[in-house]
């Protein structure tokens, strides 16, 4: 089985606490540094380390809608079940944190999604240009696989990597799949 990181599992430590950027780009190092990875990002300033070591970038290019929605609910769910986000860190969502703070997910999302967005457009559409020794950059859109897509995302990238891997005859040029969504996770309003 191919790990699956989230970047956000890296970043945060216990009582909401983000990780020094040294501290942070060194685990992100160790966890690259593997022969093979998934790996969920939105963290722009890591992006020298990650795609410098990445094979395949999939860009989950989703309306703001449609960002937005997954953020609210998974940010609901998560207060209604009272659920640590990520293990030993004993963060998790609260009704002030979510609707009341500045810290709020959906704040961030609020206020970061067209900056992120223009971003990455810029990335996809100048890949000739990169220094980086990226395959190829896909870019999804929601249509019709998209609820599985939703739903199972990543076993289905999981998946679509092992695929890839078999039809380059077992070989994984470089060592990674790096994902990214407008907003995968709880970053902090300003941080990318």
């Amino acid at each position: 089985m191919i790990p699956v990181i989230e970047m956000d599992a890296l970043f945060w430590i216990q009582n909401w606490t983000p990780l020094a950027d040294s501290e942070f780009i060194t685990k992100l190092g160790r966890v690259v540094s593997g022969e093979k990875w998934i790996l969920g990002d939105n963290y722009h300033r890591t992006k020298d380390l990650k795609w410098s070591r990445v094979e395949t970038i999939i860009w989950l290019d989703f309306s703001f809608l449609c960002i937005f929605k997954r953020a609210l609910g998974r940010a609901l769910l998560r207060i209604w079940r009272t659920q640590e986000i990520w293990a030993g860190t004993g963060n998790r969502e609260t009704w002030a944190r979510t609707f009341l703070s500045k810290d709020s997910v959906l704040l961030w999302t609020l206020t970061s999604y067209n900056g992120v967005k223009r971003r990455y457009a810029g990335i996809y559409e100048n890949q000739e240009d990169s220094p980086y020794k990226v395959d190829w950059i896909l870019q999804i859109r929601p249509g019709p696989f998209y609820p599985r897509l939703y739903k199972r995302g990543s076993m289905l990238l999981s998946q679509a990597m092992r695929n890839d891997e078999a039809s380059r005859g077992g070989q994984i040029r470089s060592q990674g799949m790096l994902i990214s969504s407008l907003s995968t996770g709880n970053q902090k309003p300003g941080e990318s």
